[in-house]
């Protein structure tokens, strides 16, 4: 995994069992909940940096701001719906950023339909990167309770559409071809032991109200296809950040 953009990458450290605290975010009822939903398009990567950055635009201080995934995608995959890599949509989210979404129409992945008004606006939404670099199921975890963002692939084969009584997929360890959003929660149960939340980008008619809930098994062999985000600084003079409750 090769990133263009400079990425300060940062150890991941342990936490013990005993200072770890379950969490949900979706729970805060200052939380903007927004699931995204992509549709036919094989738009994820663009999913999951918008929604990434919208969480932590919030947990900045900025409020509820509602981003593009569609600038992202339409860029990354140059107007060929063929999917795009996740390390070069976070590099476009961190150099070219991503516009609000009401300036790209839901869909569109042409970047000659990208208009001028929506590059411009996207100057304002670019990320600075700190990131930890997951090489164990444990970074994900300790990385949760530290309220960082898992942007990653996940398999997405027969069986992920059941979800168990804990949230938990039944997909199998296969080809990574689906890219999500985790972070958003965590919880331990007798069955898997700590699970990790997580937001896909098919509506809220998916799973549970769009999201889910992943242990180690169920991303089994994408740890070489992960970023976790652990403080953004957004390049935004117009909107001044408060501090999030």
């Amino acid at each position: 995994m090769a990133f263009k953009a400079e990425i300060n990458w940062v150890e991941i450290p342990d936490v013990p069992d005993s200072e770890l605290i379950p969490f949900d975010l979706f729970d805060n009822p200052k939380f903007p909940i927004r699931i995204k939903d992509q549709g036919s398009i094989g738009a994820c990567t663009g999913h999951m940096a918008a929604t990434g950055m919208e969480r932590m635009l919030w947990q900045g201080g900025y409020g509820d701001i509602d981003l593009s995934p569609w600038f992202l995608y339409a860029l990354a995959c140059n107007g060929i719906d063929r999917g795009a890599i996740i390390t070069d949509v976070i590099d476009l989210a961190a150099t070219v950023g991503t516009c609000r979404e009401n300036l790209v129409p839901h869909g569109v992945y042409s970047p000659r339909k990208i208009t001028q008004e929506a590059r411009d606006d996207a100057k304002h939404w670019r990320i600075e990167i700190q990131a930890g670099k997951p090489r164990k199921w444990r970074d994900w975890i300790v990385g949760t309770h530290l309220r960082g963002t898992m942007m990653h692939s996940i398999a997405v084969n027969s069986g992920f559409d059941q979800l168990d009584r804990d949230g938990v997929p039944g997909n199998s360890p296969g080809m990574h071809n689906h890219a999500v959003v985790s972070g958003y929660g965590l919880k331990r149960t007798g069955r898997h032991g700590w699970l990790v939340k997580c937001v896909n980008s098919w509506g809220e008619r998916w799973g549970q109200k769009g999201c889910c809930w992943l242990n180690g098994d169920a991303i089994e062999g994408t740890f070489g296809q992960a970023v976790l985000i652990l403080s953004v600084a957004v390049k935004n003079e117009l909107n001044p950040p408060k501090v999030a409750e």
